[in-house]
C-alpha cells in the first residue's frame, strides 16, 4: 500500500506544477492590473478541457472581484461551492475559497465546503485542523467546538486540541457578554423602525432574523459556558499530566475569574502548578488583582508589596498597593455601613432580574432595557450559597473601590484616560461595561458596577457615612496610611540613589537587579519612549494624595541631578519618585472630599507644587516628563499654577542660548571619534549630550506651560515674542538634528508647534480680522515640514489649519506624510475626513474610502481571523479573547459606520459627474469645459444607484437603537490639534459655522468620565443622523407611479430596492417607515415637530433661526418632509363610492394636505434663500475685504471667516440635494393629469392623483428660486478664481505675505505692536543667516573650518556631502531653499482647486435643475 500512496502524491504535485504553469500569466495580469486581459485567459483556459477546473474558476472570480464585479464572482464561486460540496475540492482551492468568500463577507458559505471535505476524510488531521481555522474565519464558534473535540477525540494525549475547544466556548461566551453590555448614552434619543416597517426592512427578514432572547437569559447561557470550559480544562489539570504551560494555566484562571471565583484562583496560584509562570511578578500581579476582587485588600497590599520588591518600577503595582492600603481601611471602618450597602444592592439586584425575567416572558421590554438587570439574574436568583458569597464579595469590593474613587475625583482626577492599572483598570472588553469598573472579573456588569459608583442608593449612604462627624478617625487614619506609604516609597527613592554612588549595582531584597525594569531606552537623553506613567493612572482612577516636607525630597533630587550628571550607567526609574507626586495628590484631594479648610488644602497645593519641582530637577530632561506631570499640574489651584510656571521658567532661564554666546558649533552637534579606541567605534559627543539634556528642559516647561493654560493669560504681544522665542531655539538646536534621518523626529520638533499654538491663539482673539495670524501659523508649520516631512506634531496641525483655511488637498497631503496604516485608518482618519467630505474633494475622498473599506474587510472578515488561528496553534491561548476584543472593536467602530452612509452618499455626485473630470471641467475663464457631457435623467441615474444599494435599508439598520448600542468610538482624540478637539462641524474655530463648540481645555487634553460621555453622545447622534440620509433621500426621489400594485404584482426600482408603494398594506408600512425615519432625522437635528408645523403653516423659517448652521441642519429636514407632503397628494387611493358627506370630508383633507404641502415647499424655498444669502453676503461680495480686492486676493481665502466648510457642505451635499429633489418635484408636477383624473393604468379602482395647482406653482417658483440662486453662488465662486488683472501665482503669493506687514520689520515700527507677520519675520530672517554664514564657512579657511576639515580626516561623523548640503538641500539642519513665498503659492493653489471643484459641482446642480 504505500506504493501507491507515494505514486498518488507525486501525482498530485505534478498536476499541481502543470496547473501553477497555466495560472501563471494570469497572475502576472493580475499583479500589472492588466484585468481585463486577465478575464479573457482565464475564458480560455476555462473552455479547454482538463486541469483542476475548481482553481481556475477561482482564479476568474478573484479577477471579477478585482474589476468591481462582486455579484458576479460570488456567482463563480457558488459553482465551486457546490463541488466542495461532494467533496471533490482538494485544500489548496479550499483554502483559496474561504480567502476569496472572506473578502466578501461570506466566510460561512466556503465553511460548508469545508465541512463536506473533512466529512469525507475524517482521519486527515491537516484538513480537521483548517475545518477549525475555517470555522473561525466565518465565526461559527460552535462549529469550531464541535471539531477541535474530533480532532481531541482522534489524539486524546494531545492537550492542544482540548485547549482549542475551551477556547472556543470561552468565544462563545464572549458573545453572550457584548448581547447586552453595551448601553446609549442618555443623551441619545432611542430610535425603533415600526414593526410593519422592521418586518419589511430587508428581504428575508421575517425568517432569518433570531427569535430575540432576554439578557438574563444571555447571562444564563453565557454562564453554563463558562462553567463548562472550566470543567473540561479542570479535568485536565486534575489529570496525572496536569497543566504543562503557562498559558493553559492562565486560561484556567481567566475563566475561573470570569465567573468570580476568586477562591479557587488563589488556591490554584498557592499550588504546585504556580510553578508554570516563570516569571514571578505575573504570578503576584495576578494574585494582587484576585484578591482585590474579593475584598481581601489587606493580603493584596502585602501581595503588591512583595511585587514591589521584585520590580521597583512597576507604576501599576505602585498604585494598586497604594489602593490596597486605603481600601482595607475603609472597609474595616465602614464595616456596618458596608454591609447594609451590600444587602441593598443584593435586593437591588434580586428584584430587577424578577423583573426582568417577567419583562421577558410578557415580551413588554426591549431587550436593550434587560441589560441593566442581567447581571443580577447571576447572583441574585440564587446558585447555591458559595455562588452567593462570591457575588457578596464582590459587591462589597467594588462598593468600597467606588467610594474610593469619588474621594480622590476631585479636580476631575479619576478618569481622565491616561495610564494602565488603578482602580477599574482591567480593561473594559472583560466586563463590557462602559463605566470605569467595567472590567470586573465576573463581578457587576454594565448598569449595576455605574450605579454603585456614580452615585447610587447603596453608594451615597456609604458618602454620608464617611462624611459623618463621628467618622473623624477615618480621615486621620487615611492621612496615616498615606504617610507610611510616603515613607516605603521614600526607601525606594534612597536605595536607587545609592545605586548612583556605588561603583557596583546594589541587589534588592529579592537578590535580584533594583534596576532590572528600568526602560533603558526611555532613559537616553529625554527623547525615548518612556512608558507614560501619567498622573491619570487608572482611566477610572487610581488617586493621589499625602504630604510631607518636601526639603529632603528637593535636596535628594538635586543630588541625583548631579550623580546623573557624572554616572556613566543607566539612570534611575521614575516610578518610586511619580509616586511621591500621587501620594501628595490623593492628600489633596482627601482634604477637598472631607471639607478641610481652604488653609489645609493651599499648604497641601504647595507641597505638590514643590514636589513637582523636585521632579523637574531629577527627571525635566525626559520626553515624557509633560505627560507624565500633567494630572498633578492640572489639579493645583490657578495661582499656584501660575507660580510653578514662573519657578519652572527662572529653572531654565539660563540655559539659553543651547550653545553659549557662540551657538552650537558643526562638530559639537553629532559624535566624536571613541576615546578608548575600543570596538564600539565612535561614541555621541558630550557637548551636545549636554545641549540636548537642556534643550529638553526647556521644552518640558513650555509644555508643562500650556498643560496649566498659563499661556491664556498672556497678551497678544506676549503671546507673539513666546512664538519669535520658540522659532530661534528651534534654529539654533537644529545642527543637533542634522544627522538624524529625516523621518525621525527632531531634537526640537515641539517647540514649532508651540510657536503655531501662540499665533493660533492671537487668531482666536482677534478673528476673523486676525487672519494674518492663521496664514502665518501655516508657513510656520511649513518651515518644520521641509525639514522633518513625516513629523506628526506639524502634520497635524496642518491638517487642521489647511481644512478651515479651504485647502482639503493640502489637508490630505499632510495626512498623507503621517503614513497611516492598518488600524490607524480607524483612529488616525478623523483628522482628515470631515474637511474632505465637506470640501467636494470627491476623487480624494473617494481614494481614502477605498483604503478604509480594505482596512475593515480585510481584517474583519479575514486577517483577525488567521492571527487568532495562529495564536492557537502557538499555544497563546490568553491572547484569543484579546483578539475576539479588537475584532469587536472594529466590527462596531463609529468609523467603519459612517463609512457606509457617507460613501453611499458620495457615490451620487460621482454617479454624474465623475471625479477625473472635476480638475479640468473649469477651464480658465471658469466656464464648464465643452466636451463635458452632462447625465441624462440625473434624478433616475442617482435613483438606481440608491436602489443598486437596496434604497438605504441597511444603513438605516445600522442606527436603531439595538445596533447603535454596540458602536465603539475608537479615535485617538490626543492626536487633535487643542483649537479642534472634534472632528467637524464641532470645531471651536468655526465660529458661526460650529455647533455644539467645545472650547479647548489646554494643549495636551485630558477628558474627564463626563466630557467622553458627551462627546461620544455627539459623535453618535451625527452617526445616526448620517445612517438615515441615504434612505430618506432614496424615498424622497421615488414616486408611487414607479412601484404601484398591478394585479398583485409590485414594480420595481432596480435591483433590490425598497418598495414605496401607493396602496395596500406594503405602501402603509414604507409610509410608517418613511413618518419614523424622518420624525428621528428632524429630532437629531434640533427640529421639533411644532417648529415643523410652523413653517409648513408660515411658509418660512424664524428670524431666530436664520444663522448658517440652523439654516443648514433645516434644509435637509425641511426637503424630507416636503417630500413626504406631496408623496400623500400623488399616492393613488381607492375610488370613492360612499356617500357624500363621506366624499366632502375626503375633499376637505385634501384641500388641507395641499396647503401644507405648499407651506412646506415654500419654507424649503425660504430657507435654500436664506442660505444662499448668508453664504453671499458673509464670504462672497467684494467689498468683504477691501484689502484683498486691491491686491486681487480670494476674498473666501482672507475673510478670516472660516466658512468655507460650511460652503462645501452646503455645495457638495444640501444644494446638490435640493437640487435632485426639487428637480424631482418639477417633474412629478409636469407629468402627472390634473388632481382627480383617473389613469388607464391604474385600473379600476384605482385613481393617480395629480397635484394641486397651487402645489404646482410652488414647484415651479422653488425650482426657479433654486436655479437662479445657485447661478449667482457659481458666479461669485468663478470670479474668485478668475476676473480681470489677475495676478500670477508668484505675485499673488507676494501679496498674500504682503497681509503680514510683520515680515519686513523697517514697517513694524513699535516693537512692543502686536501685528501679523512677526514670528515669519524673525523665521525668515535667522535661516537667511544661518545660510549665509554657512556659504561663508565653506569658502574661508578659518580655524574653525580647519578644525572640522581635521575632524573629517580623522574619522569624523560629517562627510563633505552633509558639510554641503545633502540632497534636500539642507545645510547643518537649516533648509536654505525654503521660503515663504513657495508656501504661499501652494495655500494659493490649493485654495483656487477648492474653489474649482465647487464650481464644477454647481454647474451638475444647474444643470440638473435645468434652464428656463
Amino acid at each position: 500500500m504505500p506504493l501507491p500512496l507515494q505514486q498518488h502524491e507525486r501525482q498530485q504535485r505534478a498536476a499541481e506544477q502543470v496547473l501553477d504553469r497555466r495560472l501563471r500569466p494570469v497572475y502576472e495580469m493580475v499583479d500589472s492590473r492588466n484585468l481585463k486581459g486577465a478575464l479573457k485567459l482565464v475564458n480560455s483556459l476555462l473552455q479547454k478541457a482538463g486541469g483542476d477546473q475548481a482553481q481556475t474558476k477561482l482564479v476568474k472570480a478573484l479577477v471579477l472581484y478585482r474589476m468591481g464585479r462582486e455579484g458576479e464572482a460570488v456567482e463563480v464561486c457558488g459553482e465551486v461551492r457546490e463541488e466542495g460540496r461532494e467533496g471533490r475540492l482538494t485544500e489548496r482551492t479550499l483554502m483559496d475559497l474561504m480567502d476569496l468568500l472572506a473578502r466578501m463577507g461570506r466566510a460561512h458559505e466556503a465553511a460548508e465546503a469545508f465541512e463536506a471535505a473533512a466529512a469525507k476524510q475524517p482521519d486527515n488531521v491537516e484538513l480537521q485542523e483548517l475545518l477549525v481555522g475555517a470555522a473561525l474565519k466565518s465565526r461559527s464558534y460552535v462549529k469550531m467546538q464541535q471539531a477541535a473535540m474530533r480532532l481531541h477525540k482522534k489524539q486524546p494525549k494531545n492537550d492542544k486540541y482540548l485547549l482549542w475547544a475551551v477556547c472556543s466556548m470561552d468565544l462563545q461566551a464572549f458573545e453572550k457578554e457584548n448581547h447586552a453590555a453595551c448601553h446609549l448614552p442618555s443623551s441619545v434619543a432611542s430610535f425603533h423602525l415600526p414593526a410593519s416597517a422592521a418586518a419589511t426592512s430587508a428581504p428575508g427578514a421575517a425568517t432569518s432574523s433570531p427569535v430575540p432572547v432576554s439578557a438574563a437569559e444571555v447571562a444564563k447561557q453565557r454562564r453554563q459556558l463558562l462553567q463548562l470550559a472550566e470543567a473540561m480544562i479542570q479535568r485536565k489539570a486534575q489529570s496525572e499530566g496536569g497543566l504543562k504551560s503557562a498559558e493553559a494555566l492562565r486560561l484556567y484562571v481567566d475563566l475561573m475569574r470570569r465567573q468570580g471565583k476568586g477562591e479557587e484562583v488563589l488556591r490554584v496560584l498557592q499550588g504546585p502548578m504556580a510553578k508554570l509562570f516563570t516569571i514571578k511578578s505575573d504570578l503576584l500581579q495576578i494574585r494582587g488583582e484576585v484578591q482585590q476582587d474579593l475584598a481581601q485588600f489587606t493580603d493584596a497590599a502585602a501581595t503588591f508589596r512583595e511585587l514591589l520588591a521584585v520590580s521597583d518600577d512597576d507604576w501599576v503595582a505602585s498604585l494598586s498597593y497604594l489602593d490596597s492600603l486605603m481600601l482595607a481601611h475603609l472597609q474595616s471602618s465602614l464595616s456596618t455601613p458596608l454591609s447594609e450597602a451590600v444587602a441593598a444592592v443584593t435586593a437591588d439586584a434580586a428584584t430587577a432580574a424578577a423583573t426582568a425575567a417577567t419583562a421577558a416572558t410578557t415580551g413588554a421590554k426591549p431587550i436593550a432595557a434587560e441589560s441593566h438587570a442581567s447581571s443580577g439574574s447571576e447572583g441574585g436568583s440564587g446558585g447555591g450559597s458559595a455562588e452567593a458569597g462570591r457575588e457578596s464579595a464582590t459587591r462589597e469590593s467594588r462598593l468600597v473601590q467606588g467610594l474610593l474613587l469619588r474621594m480622590l475625583a476631585g479636580g476631575g482626577y479619576g478618569g481622565e484616560g491616561g495610564g494602565d492599572g488603578g482602580l477599574g483598570g482591567k480593561g473594559e472588553e472583560e466586563g463590557g461595561a462602559a463605566g470605569g469598573g467595567g472590567g470586573s472579573e465576573g463581578g457587576m456588569e454594565g448598569g449595576e458596577w455605574e450605579s454603585v459608583c456614580a452615585g447610587g442608593a447603596a453608594a451615597s449612604a456609604l458618602d454620608v457615612a464617611c462624611r459623618a462627624p463621628e467618622s473623624k478617625r477615618v480621615q486621620d487614619e487615611l492621612f496615616r496610611i498615606l504617610s507610611e506609604a510616603d515613607r516605603y516609597f521614600q526607601g525606594l527613592r534612597d536605595r536607587l540613589l545609592a545605586q548612583q554612588h556605588s561603583p557596583h549595582q546594589h541587589l534588592s531584597g529579592s537578590g535580584q537587579p533594583a534596576m532590572k525594569r528600568v526602560d533603558q531606552s526611555s532613559e537616553r537623553d529625554g527623547e525615548e519612549r518612556a512608558q507614560p506613567a501619567s498622573a491619570s493612572s487608572g482611566e477610572a482612577g487610581a488617586a493621589q494624595g499625602e504630604s510631607k516636607s518636601t526639603e529632603g525630597e528637593a535636596a535628594s533630587a538635586g543630588v541625583l541631578v548631579k550623580a546623573s550628571a557624572t554616572s556613566k550607567g543607566p539612570r534611575v526609574a521614575r516610578g518610586p519618585f511619580l509616586m511621591r507626586l500621587e501620594v501628595l495628590l490623593r492628600r489633596l484631594h482627601l482634604l477637598q472630599w472631607f471639607g478641610c479648610g481652604p488653609g489645609e488644602v493651599l499648604s497641601a497645593a504647595a507641597d505638590l507644587e514643590s514636589a513637582l519641582l523636585a521632579y523637574f530637577d531629577r527627571h525635566g530632561d525626559m520626553i515624557s516628563f509633560a505627560s507624565d506631570v500633567q494630572a498633578y499640574a492640572l489639579a493645583l489651584p490657578h495661582d499656584v499654577r501660575d507660580r510653578l510656571g514662573t519657578e519652572l521658567r527662572s529653572k531654565v532661564a539660563g540655559l539659553e542660548p543651547l550653545g553659549g554666546k557662540g551657538g552650537i558649533r558643526t562638530g559639537e552637534s553629532g559624535e566624536e571619534p571613541a576615546e578608548d579606541g575600543g570596538k564600539g567605534g565612535r561614541r555621541e559627543g558630550e557637548a551636545a549630550r549636554e545641549m540636548r539634556k537642556r534643550l529638553r528642559r526647556i521644552i518640558s516647561v513650555e509644555q508643562v506651560d500650556g498643560v496649566m493654560g498659563n499661556w491664556r493669560s498672556l497678551d497678544d504681544h506676549a503671546l507673539i515674542s513666546r512664538a519669535q522665542r520658540c522659532v530661534r531655539l528651534f534654529l539654533e538646536a537644529s545642527p543637533l538634528s542634522a544627522a538624524l534621518d529625516p523621518r525621525e523626529k527632531g531634537h526640537a520638533d515641539e517647540l514649532l508647534p508651540v510657536a503655531a499654538s501662540c499665533l493660533v491663539e492671537v487668531y482666536r482673539r482677534h478673528q476673523p480680522e486676525g487672519v494674518g495670524y492663521l496664514i502665518e501659523a501655516v508657513l510656520v508649520l511649513n518651515y518644520g515640514v521641509s525639514l522633518r516631512p513625516f513629523s506628526p506634531l506639524f502634520n497635524t496641525m496642518l491638517v487642521s489649519i489647511y481644512g478651515l483655511l479651504g485647502c482639503p488637498s493640502l489637508a490630505l497631503s499632510s495626512f498623507q506624510r503621517l503614513r497611516a496604516k492598518h488600524i490607524q485608518m480607524d483612529t488616525l482618519t478623523h483628522l482628515v475626513l470631515p474637511y474632505l467630505h465637506q470640501s467636494a474633494s470627491l476623487a480624494d475622498v473617494s481614494s481614502l474610502h477605498t483604503d478604509m473599506r480594505s482596512f475593515f474587510n480585510d481584517h474583519v472578515w479575514r486577517d483577525n481571523a488567521d492571527v487568532t488561528m495562529e495564536a492557537l496553534r502557538h499555544g497563546t491561548y490568553s491572547k484569543i479573547r484579546e483578539f475576539a476584543a479588537f475584532h469587536h472593536r472594529l466590527q462596531h467602530s463609529h468609523q467603519r459606520l459612517l463609512l457606509s452612509p457617507n460613501s453611499l452618499l458620495l457615490s451620487l455626485p460621482l454617479a454624474l459627474l465623475p471625479p477625473s473630470t472635476l480638475p479640468p471641467a473649469i477651464t480658465q475663464s471658469g466656464s464648464a469645459a465643452p466636451n463635458q457631457a452632462p447625465v441624462s435623467e440625473p434624478v433616475a441615474k442617482v435613483r438606481e444607484v440608491l436602489a443598486a444599494a437596496g434604497g438605504g435599508r441597511e444603513e438605516v439598520r445600522r442606527v436603531v437603537e439595538e445596533q447603535l448600542s454596540l458602536v465603539r468610538v475608537n479615535e485617538d482624540w490626543s492626536v487633535r490639534a487643542w483649537w479642534d478637539p472634534l472632528p467637524l462641524p464641532f470645531s471651536s474655530l468655526l465660529g458661526a459655522c460650529g455647533k455644539g463648540q467645545l472650547p479647548p481645555d489646554s494643549w495636551i487634553n485630558l477628558e474627564s468620565p463626563e466630557k467622553q460621555q458627551s462627546r461620544d453622545s455627539l459623535l453618535l447622534k451625527h452617526a445616526q443622523s448620517r445612517g438615515l440620509l441615504p434612505r430618506l433621500l432614496f424615498l424622497s426621489l421615488s414616486s408611487p407611479s414607479h412601484l404601484l400594485p398591478s394585479q398583485g404584482k409590485k414594480a420595481e426600482v432596480g435591483a433590490g430596492a425598497g418598495e414605496v408603494g401607493g396602496g395596500g398594506e406594503e405602501g402603509e408600512a414604507v409610509e410608517g417607515e418613511w413618518e419614523a425615519v424622518l420624525q428621528q432625522s428632524c429630532r437629531l437635528n434640533g427640529v421639533g415637530d411644532d417648529e415643523m408645523e410652523r413653517m409648513a403653516e408660515e411658509g418660512a423659517v424664524d428670524a431666530a433661526t436664520q444663522d448658517l448652521p440652523a439654516l443648514l441642519a433645516r434644509l435637509p429636514c425641511l426637503l424630507f418632509t416636503a417630500s413626504l407632503a406631496l408623496h400623500h397628494l400623488q399616492s393613488p387611493v381607492t375610488a370613492t363610492t360612499g356617500s357624500s358627506s363621506s366624499t366632502t370630508t375626503t375633499t376637505t383633507n385634501a384641500a388641507a394636505s395641499a396647503k401644507r404641502a405648499v407651506g412646506l415647499v415654500q419654507a424649503v424655498s425660504a430657507v435654500l434663500a436664506a442660505t444662499l444669502q448668508l453664504l453671499q453676503r458673509e464670504c462672497m461680495l467684494p467689498g468683504s475685504s477691501a484689502e484683498a480686492s486691491q491686491k486681487h486676493l480670494p476674498p473666501l481665502l482672507v475673510s478670516g471667516k472660516l466658512l468655507l466648510c460650511a460652503l462645501g457642505s452646503f455645495v457638495g451635499e444640501s444644494a446638490f440635494w435640493s437640487a435632485l429633489i426639487i428637480s424631482h418635484w418639477h417633474a412629478a408636477a409636469q407629468s402627472h393629469p390634473p388632481a382627480g383624473k383617473k389613469t388607464k393604468k391604474a385600473g379600476p379602482d384605482v385613481a393617480q392623483q395629480g397635484l394641486p395647482e397651487e402645489v404646482v406653482r410652488a414647484v415651479k417658483a422653488a425650482r426657479e428660486l433654486a436655479r437662479v440662486g445657485l447661478q449667482s453662488l457659481r458666479k461669485a465662486l468663478s470670479g474668485q478664481i478668475s476676473g480681470k488683472g489677475q495676478l500670477p501665482d508668484s505675485d499673488m503669493a507676494c501679496a498674500l505675505i504682503g497681509l503680514l506687514p510683520g515680515v519686513n520689520c523697517s514697517v513694524a515700527g513699535d516693537d512692543k505692536m502686536a501685528i501679523p507677520g512677526r514670528v515669519v519675520g524673525e523665521l525668515c530672517k535667522l535661516v537667511k543667516e544661518k545660510a549665509e554664514g554657512a556659504a561663508a564657512g565653506q569658502q574661508g579657511t578659518s580655524s574653525t573650518q580647519k578644525e572640522d576639515n581635521r575632524l573629517k580626516e580623522n574619522g569624523g561623523h560629517r562627510d563633505s556631502d552633509a558639510a554641503n548640503g545633502d540632497g534636500d538641500g539642507s545645510l547643518d539642519g537649516v533648509l536654505v531653499e525654503w521660503s515663504a513665498t513657495s508656501a504661499a503659492e501652494r495655500l494659493l493653489w490649493s485654495h483656487r482647486r477648492f474653489i474649482q471643484q465647487l464650481v464644477a459641482l454647481l454647474d451638475c446642480q444647474i444643470g440638473i435643475l435645468g434652464s428656463t
